[in-house]
């Protein structure tokens, strides 16, 4: 899994991609059929909470990511965590991030 670098890239994602709201965050999801692997970025604006908190999301949604990762190939996501997230255990919020992937997929089929 790679990251989302540059702000050209976030730019991309933003604009062109897919955006699927869940109750605490926010996804913005990018299909790339020549891209290999997973390119993730992390918006966690500091209304979320104080450091430590935000890096306990960040590492959250990495984890899910790395779990998740055979549904997540050759897609660019961003996650833009809400500021009720630290509310969710990780066991609900990796429910509610399957939904989303599951959602996105679905419109993929269609």
């Amino acid at each position: 899994m790679q990251s989302l670098k540059t702000k050209q890239d976030f730019n991309l994602v933003y604009k062109k991609g897919k955006k699927i709201y869940a109750r605490n965050f926010l996804i913005y999801i990018l299909k790339k059929e020549k891209q290999e692997g997973v390119f993730l970025g992390l918006s966690v604006a500091k209304k979320v909470g104080i450091a430590c908190e935000r890096n306990l999301i960040k590492r959250r949604f990495r984890a899910l990511c790395r779990l998740h990762y055979q549904k997540l190939e050759s897609l660019s996501l961003i996650i833009v965590p809400k500021a009720g997230i630290l509310d969710l255990d990780y066991k609900n919020l990796e429910i509610d991030f399957l939904k989303c992937l599951n959602f996105f997929q679905k419109q993929q089929d269609r």
